[in-house]
This record gives structure tokens, sequence and C-alpha cells, in this order.
């Protein structure tokens, strides 16, 4: 059963702080500067998220619909989705973290 791990709050995460938030629920949570690298943020349920300048590097979203969120403060590198990638549909990114998963689905990209 999912656990409602934070309500109306602000986060903010050292680099030295792993997090596993497997199956939780996030609701109105408001994540600044947190360093979410290697996190497990699989099947996770985000309910209005707000991020600012946060660090996802080799973080999984596995299951985790990302809609909604928007992503274009954030660093996002080596993150893991499903091989469909159905978790990205409808974040916003900005135009370089677009580019940077197209050329995962093999996309080749012409400047």
């Amino acid at each position: 059963m999912p656990v409602v791990l934070c309500s109306v709050i602000l986060m903010t995460l050292s680099p030295s702080c792993v997090i596993s938030v497997l199956r939780h629920i996030w609701k109105a949570v408001h994540a600044c500067t947190c360093y979410f690298s290697s996190a497990d943020m699989s099947e996770m349920e985000l309910r209005a998220i707000t991020l600012d300048d946060d660090r996802f590097t080799g973080t999984s979203f596995f299951r985790t619909k990302l809609t909604g969120l928007d992503l274009t403060s954030c660093q996002l590198k080596g993150f893991v989705v499903s091989d469909a990638m159905g978790e990205v549909f409808g974040a916003k990114l900005s135009l370089y973290q677009a580019a940077a998963l197209a050329q995962r689905l093999g996309i080749i990209i012409k400047e």
C-alpha cells in the first residue's frame, strides 16, 4: 500500500543523502536544490509537485508518471525509465533535456 511521505513540505537534500521512496505518494511538495542522485523513486504518485534546481543523476523513475512536472530547472542525467519511456509523457523539459531524451530513443538530431 502506498505511503504518504510528504504533504505541504519544502525539501532540501544534501549531496550525501541517499533516498529511496519506492511506492510512496508525494503531495504538495516543493523540492529546492535537492540531490536525488541514485535515488529510487520508482512507482511513486506525484501530486502538486514543484521542482527548483534539483539533481536527478542516475535516479530511477520506473513506473512513476512525471506528467505535469516542470523539470526545466533540473539536471537530468542517466535517469531510469521503462523501455517505452511512458513516464516522461507530459513532463515539461527544456530544449536540451528533450534533445538528450530524443537521443536515448535513437533519434539523430542534426543542427
